[in-house]
C-alpha cells in the first residue's frame, strides 16, 4: 500500500507543480506583451536589470529561459526576489488543492456505493 500512497502523493506533486509552471508561463506570455513591464528594470547602484526578459541576465529572463544559466538564476532572482518562496509557498497550496479534489472524489465514490447497497 505504501508503493501505492507514494505514487499517488508523486502525481498529486506532479500535478501541483505542472500547474505553477502552467501560471507561470501565462504570468510570463501576459507581462512581454505589455509595453511597461516588458521595459521596466530593477536600479541597484548604477546597474540597471531588465526585470523581465528572455536572456538570462534578466530577473525573470533567467526563470524562463530554455538554456537558462543555474548562475544567473542564482545570483539574479534569488538576490533581488522572493520567486522560490512564492512558488513553494503557491505549490504548497496547489498540492493541498489537489489532495482536497481527490479525497472528495473518493467521498463521491463512496457515497454512490453506499446509496447502491441501501437501495439493493
Amino acid at each position: 500500500m505504501e508503493a501505492t500512497s507514494n505514487s499517488v502523493q508523486e502525481r498529486i506533486n506532479q500535478k501541483a507543480e505542472d500547474r505553477f509552471q502552467k501560471d507561470l508561463q501565462g504570468a510570463w506570455e501576459a507581462i512581454s506583451k505589455n509595453p511597461i513591464l516588458a521595459q521596466l528594470k530593477v536600479i541597484v547602484g548604477e546597474r540597471k536589470i531588465d526585470l523581465f526578459s528572455y536572456g538570462i541576465h534578466a530577473i525573470f529572463g533567467a526563470i524562463n529561459s530554455v538554456h537558462r544559466s543555474k548562475a544567473a538564476y542564482t545570483n539574479i532572482t534569488k538576490e533581488y526576489t522572493n520567486f522560490d518562496e512564492i512558488k513553494a509557498e503557491l505549490i504548497a497550496g496547489y498540492v493541498q488543492e489537489e489532495t482536497d479534489t481527490l479525497f472528495q472524489k473518493i467521498d463521491e465514490i463512496k457515497e454512490y456505493f453506499e446509496t447502491r447497497e441501501v437501495e439493493s
